[in-house]
């Protein structure tokens, strides 16, 4: 085991003993718990019956959620997959999201609750033999996925406010980011957002090379994109943190990092 402590601004990595939730794959949850998310059938397993989400404290096993048959399932075989937890600035507070699955589940101080389905398309949406009739190998698996790249596979991301809904969604072949407007009871394809040309317009909601802390998300861009807009607009103020050193943005082959909110 290896790690990089944050309060060494030499970023050395330091060997570290292992502990006994490293051994299985767990991480913290809330307070003292830990969680094992895996997923994955094999014909080895002595015990048919493994579940989506274990739960432990003190060391000890204290609840399973969403059992699964981890020999046969059906929408596990030949495939690895692992229930997703998105965290919130609130350290009692997450939402765990299932593979395969269009509930949203919140977690308060450890007790799960469905709060969301996400209804999707039928062209998205997988067909029911999905979950009884499973491939006869990793090879038809694969064909499947790559028939069926436009399919639904998991919900990657999960963040609310007030008034807006943020979701990350994988499917077999791609990723897309979704915006629901809880007032208008709207759904937006973040792709299909264009931004006030009077602003940076920037397209900074998008799933790749952008992650999530709290309420706050951290996008990487191409400098060059920044100073581009700027000079088109000359109306538009340059941020102070680039204003000393305008070869920033010139540079093609720089990058920044945006640190942005959504708007409520």
């Amino acid at each position: 085991k290896y790690i990089i402590s944050l309060q060494d601004t030499t970023f050395e990595i330091k060997k570290a003993k292992p502990t006994k939730y490293d051994l299985i794959s767990a991480y913290p949850f809330y307070a003292d718990q830990y969680v094992q998310t895996k997923i994955n059938t094999s014909p080895l397993y002595k015990d048919s019956i493994g579940y989506e989400l274990s739960v432990y404290e003190h060391g000890q096993l204290i609840k399973n959620y969403f059992p699964y048959n981890r020999v046969s399932e059906p929408k596990f075989l030949f495939s690895e997959e692992a229930t997703g937890i998105a965290f919130t600035e609130k350290p009692d507070l997450s939402y765990l999201l299932r593979p395969f699955c269009d509930t949203i589940y919140k977690s308060v101080k450890g007790v799960l609750t469905p709060v969301y389905q996400l209804v999707m398309p039928l062209e998205n949406s997988l067909p029911p033999n999905f979950y009884s009739i499973g491939p006869e190998s990793k090879a038809e698996r694969e064909n499947y996925k790559r028939n069926n790249g436009w399919m639904f596979h998991q919900i990657r991301d999960f963040y609310e406010t007030p008034k807006l809904i943020y979701l990350t969604i994988s499917f077999f072949s791609h990723f897309e980011v979704f915006v629901y407007d809880k007032q208008t009871h709207t759904a937006y394809n973040a792709n299909k957002i264009k931004g006030d040309d009077k602003q940076y317009n920037l397209s900074l909601l998008t799933p790749y090379n952008i992650v999530r802390s709290g309420q706050r998300f951290y996008k990487l861009l191409k400098a060059d994109l920044i100073g581009s807009f700027l000079k088109q607009h000359p109306e538009v103020e340059v941020p102070k943190a680039l204003a000393g050193d305008a070869n920033k943005l010139s540079d093609k082959n720089g990058l920044l990092v945006v640190a942005f909110k959504l708007k409520d």
